[in-house]
Formats: structure tokens, C-alpha cells, sequence
């Protein structure tokens, strides 16, 4: 289910790729923002992969009803 697109435009237009993740603050505190540049490249896999790192690193603000990691009924 990991889109191509990234990598796809990576390649084309030599920009980088970055990654960002909001952590809320406590009550009425705001977000922090976190910004982790791939120096890699951003195959599907090494998006995933990085994708786990921030997760781990934050695991109770990751909203973990998503349905996207579920593998498909007919796949």
C-alpha cells in the first residue's frame, strides 16, 4: 500500500525527501514539530522503515486504528 510517488518524484527532480511528525504537548501546550531528512533513497520499503522509526520513537501518538499496515481480505 506505500505510494511510489515519493520516490518517483525524488528521482525526476533530485529534491530531498523529509519527514515530518507532530507531537502534541500536554493539555493546551501546542505540537512540536519533527523534521528527519531520508538520505537514502525514498523506496517504498525505506519509507516504511523510516516511517516505523518515528512511530517507535512516539508510539502513543500514532493513531493506531489505521487500517493502511492491515494486510487486504484477497491479497
Amino acid at each position: 500500500y506505500t505510494l511510489t510517488l515519493p520516490h518517483r518524484l525524488a528521482q525526476q527532480t533530485r529534491c530531498a525527501v523529509v519527514l515530518a511528525a507532530c507531537e502534541r504537548l500536554c493539555v493546551g501546550q501546542g505540537w512540536r514539530l519533527h523534521l528527519e531528512r531520508m538520505h537514502e533513497p525514498a523506496t517504498p520499503q525505506a519509507l516504511n522503515e523510516a516511517m516505523q522509526r518515528m512511530i517507535l520513537r512516539w508510539p502513543t501518538q500514532y493513531l493506531w486504528g489505521y487500517n493502511r499496515y492491515k494486510r487486504p481480505r484477497r491479497a
